[in-house]
Protein backbone atom coordinates (compact mmCIF):
# COMPACT_ATOMS: atom_id res chain seq x y z
CA UNK A 1 0.00 0.00 0.00
CA UNK A 2 1.04 3.28 -0.88
CA UNK A 3 2.24 5.44 2.47
CA UNK A 4 -0.41 8.51 0.84
CA UNK A 5 -3.08 6.15 1.39
CA UNK A 6 -3.07 4.55 4.45
CA UNK A 7 -5.89 5.65 6.47
CA UNK A 8 -6.16 6.83 9.83
CA UNK A 9 -7.67 3.60 11.19
CA UNK A 10 -6.93 0.49 9.79
CA UNK A 11 -6.64 -3.37 10.70
CA UNK A 12 -3.38 -4.66 10.17
CA UNK A 13 -3.81 -6.99 7.79
CA UNK A 14 -4.89 -4.48 5.70
CA UNK A 15 -1.29 -3.28 5.73
CA UNK A 16 1.04 -5.95 5.34
CA UNK A 17 3.48 -4.03 3.32
CA UNK A 18 3.91 0.22 2.81
CA UNK A 19 5.52 1.44 -0.76
CA UNK A 20 7.43 5.06 -0.94
CA UNK A 21 8.52 6.56 -4.17
CA UNK A 22 11.60 7.57 -4.30
CA UNK A 23 15.01 7.99 -6.84
CA UNK A 24 17.61 8.12 -3.87
CA UNK A 25 18.39 6.57 -0.07
CA UNK A 26 16.22 7.18 2.79
CA UNK A 27 15.74 7.21 6.10
CA UNK A 28 13.02 5.63 7.56
CA UNK A 29 11.95 5.83 10.84
CA UNK A 30 8.61 3.77 12.72
CA UNK A 31 7.38 4.48 16.14
CA UNK A 32 4.72 2.40 18.08
CA UNK A 33 2.92 3.76 20.91
CA UNK A 34 0.62 2.27 23.22
CA UNK A 35 -2.70 4.53 24.39
CA UNK A 36 -0.70 5.36 27.70
CA UNK A 37 1.57 7.15 25.66
CA UNK A 38 4.48 4.81 26.25
CA UNK A 39 6.61 3.81 23.06
CA UNK A 40 6.66 0.36 22.38
CA UNK A 41 8.70 0.12 19.21
CA UNK A 42 11.39 3.27 17.79
CA UNK A 43 13.60 2.11 15.07
CA UNK A 44 15.25 4.06 12.39
CA UNK A 45 16.72 2.59 9.00
CA UNK A 46 18.07 3.12 5.76
CA UNK A 47 16.78 2.05 2.49
CA UNK A 48 17.68 2.35 -1.14
CA UNK A 49 15.02 2.37 -3.78
CA UNK A 50 14.59 -0.41 -6.08
CA UNK A 51 12.47 0.46 -9.08
CA UNK A 52 12.31 3.98 -8.38
CA UNK A 53 10.41 2.79 -4.60
CA UNK A 54 10.94 1.64 -1.18
CA UNK A 55 9.03 -1.62 0.26
CA UNK A 56 8.59 -2.17 3.67
CA UNK A 57 7.65 -5.53 4.20
CA UNK A 58 5.79 -7.27 7.56
CA UNK A 59 3.99 -3.98 8.73
CA UNK A 60 1.23 -6.27 10.00
CA UNK A 61 3.65 -8.60 11.77
CA UNK A 62 5.01 -5.84 13.08
CA UNK A 63 2.16 -4.06 14.86
CA UNK A 64 0.33 -7.29 15.48
CA UNK A 65 3.50 -8.61 17.94
CA UNK A 66 3.73 -5.28 19.52
CA UNK A 67 0.08 -5.18 20.48
CA UNK A 68 0.40 -8.67 22.24
CA UNK A 69 2.99 -7.29 24.67
CA UNK A 70 0.10 -5.06 25.81
CA UNK A 71 -2.44 -7.87 26.39
CA UNK A 72 -3.48 -8.25 29.82
CA UNK A 73 -3.96 -12.11 30.18
CA UNK A 74 -6.15 -10.65 33.64
CA UNK A 75 -8.62 -9.06 31.39
CA UNK A 76 -10.02 -11.54 29.28
CA UNK A 77 -13.33 -12.08 30.66
CA UNK A 78 -13.84 -8.72 31.83
CA UNK A 79 -16.22 -6.18 30.34
CA UNK A 80 -16.07 -2.82 29.37
CA UNK A 81 -14.22 -0.43 26.68
CA UNK A 82 -11.63 -2.22 25.61
CA UNK A 83 -8.18 -1.57 23.47
CA UNK A 84 -6.76 -4.02 20.69
CA UNK A 85 -4.82 -1.11 18.48
CA UNK A 86 -1.52 0.42 18.90
CA UNK A 87 -0.48 4.27 17.82
CA UNK A 88 1.88 3.81 14.32
CA UNK A 89 4.13 7.21 13.06
CA UNK A 90 6.10 6.51 9.70
CA UNK A 91 7.93 9.09 8.63
CA UNK A 92 10.30 8.37 5.27
CA UNK A 93 12.07 11.42 3.90
CA UNK A 94 9.30 14.42 3.33
CA UNK A 95 6.65 11.32 3.83
CA UNK A 96 4.78 11.07 6.82
CA UNK A 97 1.94 9.80 8.69
CA UNK A 98 0.19 9.18 12.12
CA UNK A 99 -2.64 6.69 12.26
CA UNK A 100 -3.66 3.74 14.59
CA UNK A 101 -3.48 0.51 13.53
CA UNK A 102 -5.92 -2.80 15.04
CA UNK A 103 -4.49 -6.34 15.65
CA UNK A 104 -5.78 -8.43 12.66
CA UNK A 105 -4.41 -11.87 12.12
CA UNK A 106 -7.02 -12.47 9.37
CA UNK A 107 -8.21 -10.60 6.23
CA UNK A 108 -10.26 -7.31 6.80
CA UNK A 109 -10.60 -4.22 4.92
CA UNK A 110 -13.76 -2.97 6.19
CA UNK A 111 -13.46 -0.77 9.21
CA UNK A 112 -17.49 -0.53 9.76
CA UNK A 113 -18.40 -1.30 13.22
CA UNK A 114 -19.93 -4.68 14.00
CA UNK A 115 -19.18 -7.36 16.49
CA UNK A 116 -15.43 -8.56 16.40
CA UNK A 117 -16.88 -12.62 16.14
CA UNK A 118 -17.08 -14.95 13.55
CA UNK A 119 -20.31 -17.14 14.86
CA UNK A 120 -23.37 -14.92 14.39
CA UNK A 121 -25.61 -17.74 15.95
CA UNK A 122 -24.23 -19.71 18.76
CA UNK A 123 -25.41 -22.07 21.71
CA UNK A 124 -25.22 -20.88 25.07
CA UNK A 125 -24.95 -22.90 27.90
CA UNK A 126 -26.42 -21.87 31.63
CA UNK A 127 -23.72 -20.44 33.66
CA UNK A 128 -21.53 -20.18 30.52
CA UNK A 129 -19.39 -16.85 30.44
CA UNK A 130 -19.11 -15.48 27.06
CA UNK A 131 -17.40 -12.34 26.26
CA UNK A 132 -19.34 -10.52 23.49
CA UNK A 133 -17.19 -7.34 21.70
CA UNK A 134 -18.06 -4.67 19.79
CA UNK A 135 -16.05 -3.43 17.48
CA UNK A 136 -16.70 0.52 17.63
CA UNK A 137 -14.54 2.20 14.66
CA UNK A 138 -15.28 5.40 17.40
CA UNK A 139 -18.69 5.24 16.20
CA UNK A 140 -21.64 6.34 18.36
CA UNK A 141 -23.37 3.23 18.86
CA UNK A 142 -26.28 1.30 21.04
CA UNK A 143 -26.99 -2.60 21.06
CA UNK A 144 -30.48 -3.80 21.69
CA UNK A 145 -30.80 -7.04 24.07
CA UNK A 146 -34.24 -9.54 22.95
CA UNK A 147 -35.29 -11.70 25.39
CA UNK A 148 -37.66 -14.78 24.23
CA UNK A 149 -38.29 -16.81 27.43
CA UNK A 150 -41.75 -18.79 28.94
CA UNK A 151 -43.77 -17.01 32.24
CA UNK A 152 -46.73 -18.63 32.98
CA UNK A 153 -46.96 -20.92 30.66
CA UNK A 154 -46.83 -18.81 27.74
CA UNK A 155 -44.24 -17.08 25.89
CA UNK A 156 -42.65 -13.24 26.33
CA UNK A 157 -40.84 -11.16 24.88
CA UNK A 158 -38.32 -8.16 26.19
CA UNK A 159 -36.01 -5.89 25.27
CA UNK A 160 -32.92 -3.56 27.05
CA UNK A 161 -30.63 -1.15 25.42
CA UNK A 162 -27.19 -0.86 26.25
CA UNK A 163 -25.14 2.04 25.34
CA UNK A 164 -22.00 1.50 24.08
CA UNK A 165 -19.15 3.39 25.35
CA UNK A 166 -17.14 3.72 21.83
CA UNK A 167 -13.86 5.58 23.67
CA UNK A 168 -11.63 2.57 22.90
CA UNK A 169 -11.41 0.22 19.43
CA UNK A 170 -14.20 -2.29 21.25
CA UNK A 171 -16.82 -2.22 24.12
CA UNK A 172 -16.88 -5.99 25.64
CA UNK A 173 -20.65 -6.82 27.08
CA UNK A 174 -20.98 -10.09 29.41
CA UNK A 175 -23.61 -12.27 26.71
CA UNK A 176 -23.52 -15.12 28.89
CA UNK A 177 -26.79 -16.63 30.43
CA UNK A 178 -25.83 -15.25 34.10
CA UNK A 179 -25.01 -11.29 32.40
CA UNK A 180 -28.34 -11.46 30.68
CA UNK A 181 -30.44 -12.85 33.97
CA UNK A 182 -28.41 -9.37 35.65
CA UNK A 183 -29.25 -6.96 32.91
CA UNK A 184 -32.49 -7.75 33.17
CA UNK A 185 -32.35 -7.56 36.96
CA UNK A 186 -35.27 -10.03 37.22
CA UNK A 187 -36.01 -13.76 38.51
CA UNK A 188 -38.59 -14.00 35.99
CA UNK A 189 -37.24 -15.46 33.50
CA UNK A 190 -34.60 -17.56 34.98
CA UNK A 191 -32.04 -19.63 33.15
CA UNK A 192 -34.28 -22.78 32.50
CA UNK A 193 -37.13 -20.40 30.69
CA UNK A 194 -34.91 -19.07 28.17
CA UNK A 195 -35.17 -19.60 24.69
CA UNK A 196 -32.68 -17.43 23.25
CA UNK A 197 -31.69 -13.89 23.31
CA UNK A 198 -30.44 -11.81 20.85
CA UNK A 199 -27.69 -8.49 20.33
CA UNK A 200 -28.71 -5.96 17.63
CA UNK A 201 -25.96 -3.23 17.11
CA UNK A 202 -27.31 0.00 15.63
CA UNK A 203 -25.52 3.45 14.65
CA UNK A 204 -27.06 6.69 16.18
CA UNK A 205 -29.64 6.82 12.78
CA UNK A 206 -31.05 3.54 14.08
CA UNK A 207 -29.83 1.52 11.00
CA UNK A 208 -29.11 -2.43 12.49
CA UNK A 209 -25.21 -2.78 11.71
CA UNK A 210 -24.91 -6.37 13.17
CA UNK A 211 -26.83 -8.80 14.64
CA UNK A 212 -25.77 -12.38 16.79
CA UNK A 213 -28.37 -15.23 18.68
CA UNK A 214 -27.44 -17.10 21.27
CA UNK A 215 -29.67 -19.96 21.54
CA UNK A 216 -29.72 -21.61 25.29
CA UNK A 217 -28.86 -25.61 26.06
CA UNK A 218 -29.91 -26.62 29.00
CA UNK A 219 -27.34 -29.57 29.48
CA UNK A 220 -23.28 -28.88 29.31
CA UNK A 221 -21.79 -32.42 29.33
CA UNK A 222 -19.69 -32.99 32.15
CA UNK A 223 -16.83 -33.99 29.87
CA UNK A 224 -17.51 -30.83 27.91
CA UNK A 225 -14.22 -28.79 27.45
CA UNK A 226 -14.86 -24.45 27.34
CA UNK A 227 -11.86 -22.86 25.69
CA UNK A 228 -10.85 -18.88 26.10
CA UNK A 229 -8.83 -17.51 23.50
CA UNK A 230 -7.83 -14.77 21.77
CA UNK A 231 -9.50 -14.09 18.38
CA UNK A 232 -8.36 -13.22 14.84
CA UNK A 233 -9.11 -9.28 16.40
CA UNK A 234 -7.15 -9.64 19.36
CA UNK A 235 -10.34 -9.87 22.07
CA UNK A 236 -11.79 -12.75 23.83
CA UNK A 237 -13.15 -15.46 22.08
CA UNK A 238 -14.70 -18.96 23.64
CA UNK A 239 -16.17 -21.88 21.99
CA UNK A 240 -16.87 -25.08 23.54
CA UNK A 241 -15.89 -29.18 22.91
CA UNK A 242 -19.17 -31.32 23.60
CA UNK A 243 -17.18 -34.21 21.94
CA UNK A 244 -15.57 -36.94 23.33
CA UNK A 245 -12.52 -35.99 25.86
CA UNK A 246 -9.38 -38.44 26.70
CA UNK A 247 -7.08 -37.81 29.27
CA UNK A 248 -3.55 -39.47 28.75
CA UNK A 249 -0.47 -39.61 31.01
CA UNK A 250 3.19 -40.20 30.15
CA UNK A 251 6.42 -39.88 31.96
CA UNK A 252 9.20 -38.28 29.91
CA UNK A 253 12.65 -38.68 31.50
CA UNK A 254 16.50 -39.52 31.08
CA UNK A 255 17.78 -42.82 32.01
CA UNK A 256 21.43 -43.51 33.03
CA UNK A 257 24.17 -45.58 35.71
CA UNK A 258 24.46 -44.20 39.09
CA UNK A 259 27.31 -46.68 40.17
CA UNK A 260 26.05 -50.16 39.04
CA UNK A 261 22.57 -49.34 38.78
CA UNK A 262 20.21 -47.69 36.21
CA UNK A 263 18.23 -44.97 37.39
CA UNK A 264 15.56 -42.64 36.49
CA UNK A 265 16.86 -38.88 35.50
CA UNK A 266 15.12 -36.01 35.44
CA UNK A 267 11.48 -37.38 35.06
CA UNK A 268 8.61 -35.20 34.48
CA UNK A 269 4.87 -36.50 34.32
CA UNK A 270 3.33 -34.77 31.58
CA UNK A 271 -0.67 -34.51 31.08
CA UNK A 272 -2.12 -34.50 27.81
CA UNK A 273 -5.68 -34.21 26.94
CA UNK A 274 -7.50 -35.08 23.41
CA UNK A 275 -10.80 -33.12 22.89
CA UNK A 276 -13.01 -33.69 20.35
CA UNK A 277 -15.28 -30.90 19.01
CA UNK A 278 -18.52 -32.79 18.36
CA UNK A 279 -20.28 -31.78 15.29
CA UNK A 280 -19.72 -27.81 13.67
CA UNK A 281 -20.95 -25.56 11.93
CA UNK A 282 -19.27 -23.88 8.99
CA UNK A 283 -18.62 -20.69 11.49
CA UNK A 284 -17.77 -23.18 14.65
CA UNK A 285 -15.21 -24.77 12.33
CA UNK A 286 -13.71 -21.16 11.13
CA UNK A 287 -13.87 -20.26 15.02
CA UNK A 288 -11.99 -23.33 15.85
CA UNK A 289 -9.03 -22.83 13.62
CA UNK A 290 -8.69 -19.42 15.23
CA UNK A 291 -8.08 -21.19 18.60
CA UNK A 292 -5.95 -23.15 16.82
CA UNK A 293 -3.41 -20.63 15.57
CA UNK A 294 -4.50 -18.27 18.58
CA UNK A 295 -1.21 -16.86 20.83
CA UNK A 296 -2.93 -17.12 24.15
CA UNK A 297 -5.20 -20.18 24.97
CA UNK A 298 -7.20 -20.80 27.88
CA UNK A 299 -9.28 -23.70 29.58
CA UNK A 300 -12.73 -22.72 32.22
CA UNK A 301 -11.67 -24.65 35.13
CA UNK A 302 -13.97 -25.03 38.09
CA UNK A 303 -14.58 -20.98 37.07
CA UNK A 304 -11.05 -20.02 36.80
CA UNK A 305 -8.63 -19.52 33.68
CA UNK A 306 -5.70 -21.83 33.34
CA UNK A 307 -3.64 -21.11 30.19
CA UNK A 308 -2.75 -24.39 28.29
CA UNK A 309 -0.34 -24.95 25.32
CA UNK A 310 -1.99 -26.56 22.09
CA UNK A 311 0.36 -29.31 20.72
CA UNK A 312 -1.65 -31.24 18.05
CA UNK A 313 -4.49 -30.88 15.81
CA UNK A 314 -6.42 -33.72 14.35
CA UNK A 315 -8.71 -32.23 11.06
CA UNK A 316 -9.76 -34.30 8.25
CA UNK A 317 -12.55 -33.29 6.35
CA UNK A 318 -13.85 -35.27 3.59
CA UNK A 319 -16.44 -33.48 0.69
CA UNK A 320 -18.47 -35.34 0.18
CA UNK A 321 -20.07 -36.08 3.90
CA UNK A 322 -23.30 -37.58 5.16
CA UNK A 323 -22.27 -35.99 8.68
CA UNK A 324 -21.23 -32.50 10.45
CA UNK A 325 -17.54 -31.48 10.53
CA UNK A 326 -15.43 -32.39 13.77
CA UNK A 327 -11.64 -32.35 14.78
CA UNK A 328 -9.89 -33.19 17.74
CA UNK A 329 -7.10 -31.16 19.14
CA UNK A 330 -4.45 -32.22 21.44
CA UNK A 331 -3.44 -29.48 25.18
CA UNK A 332 -1.94 -29.58 28.00
CA UNK A 333 -1.65 -27.11 30.91
CA UNK A 334 1.34 -24.40 30.57
CA UNK A 335 1.84 -24.68 34.17
CA UNK A 336 2.92 -28.01 35.02
CA UNK A 337 1.44 -27.32 39.36
CA UNK A 338 -1.54 -27.65 37.84
CA UNK A 339 -1.04 -31.18 36.60
CA UNK A 340 -0.57 -31.96 40.30
CA UNK A 341 -3.33 -30.37 42.21
CA UNK A 342 -3.80 -31.21 46.18
CA UNK A 343 -6.68 -33.65 45.74
CA UNK A 344 -6.76 -34.43 49.67
CA UNK A 345 -8.55 -32.12 52.19
CA UNK A 346 -8.77 -32.29 56.07
CA UNK A 347 -11.50 -34.28 57.28
CA UNK A 348 -13.16 -32.08 59.52
CA UNK A 349 -15.68 -34.07 60.10
CA UNK A 350 -17.06 -35.52 63.57
CA UNK A 351 -15.96 -39.26 62.98
CA UNK A 352 -19.33 -40.93 61.68
CA UNK A 353 -19.55 -44.69 61.32
CA UNK A 354 -22.08 -43.77 58.11
CA UNK A 355 -20.55 -41.27 56.09
CA UNK A 356 -24.41 -38.86 56.88
CA UNK A 357 -26.17 -38.47 59.63
CA UNK A 358 -28.54 -39.41 61.06
CA UNK A 359 -25.99 -41.46 62.78
CA UNK A 360 -22.64 -40.86 64.18
CA UNK A 361 -20.47 -42.97 66.33
CA UNK A 362 -22.45 -43.82 69.02
CA UNK A 363 -25.48 -44.34 67.26
CA UNK A 364 -27.58 -42.19 68.99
Amino acid sequence: MDISKIPYLSFASSVVSVSIATDADINVHIELTADDGSVVFDNTSKYSPVGGKVELEGIDELVNSSILTLTDESRMLAAGPRSAGIGMKLTAGSNAIVCRMLYMVSVMNSTAAHFAHRIRSRKIYPGQPCPLSVFTAGKQLKVVVGLAYSSGGAARYSEKEISVDSSKDYYTIEAGTEGILAMFNSSDPDVKTIYFYTFTLYNSGGQQLDKMKFTVNPHLPKHAVQFVFLGPYGTPDTITFTGRDTEKQSLDSDFGFAGREYIRLDSALTEEHEANSGWLTREERASVYDLMDSPLAFVLDDGELRRITITDVDSSIVRPTHEPDSLTITWRYSDMRYMRRMAVQPDTGKGHVFPRPPFDKTFE
